[in-house]
């Protein structure tokens, strides 16, 4: 199996591999955040905890958009007569672009007006 197989292989694991650390990592900052009061702290029009899980998430999107373009590119590069590599390519981008989708999903979240019941 050739490197770039490899890596296809690879980043077919990585979309999912950094939504699920979003999700971990959102829910574990909001469950903390909310038991430390950081939702009463405001900074600007919204609190430090709505401002950390924004950062957070856009971080997350950041990375996934960055794994897409990685995809497109290798599958761009990939010659014609590499079906199997094209394949595995082209499979990495779309499980990509669902991570992403995701991903915005569990962001919608960060929109609901109350984010720590009390």
């Amino acid at each position: 199996m050739t490197a770039s197989r490899n890596q296809a292989f690879l980043f077919m694991a990585l979309g999912f591999t950094v939504w699920a650390v979003a999700f971990s990592v959102l829910y574990g900052v909001q469950g903390t955040g909310c038991e430390l009061g950081w939702h009463r702290m405001p900074i600007g029009p919204l609190s430090l905890l709505r401002w950390l899980l924004i950062l957070i998430w856009l971080a997350h999107m950041a990375a996934l958009v960055w794994l897409f373009a990685i995809g497109r590119r290798a599958l761009a590069a990939t010659p014609a007569k590499a079906t199997l590599e094209q394949f595995l390519w082209r499979a990495s981008t779309v499980l990509t672009a669902t991570a992403a989708v995701a991903t915005v999903w569990i962001g919608l979240a960060l929109l609901v007006p109350s984010i720590c019941v009390v």
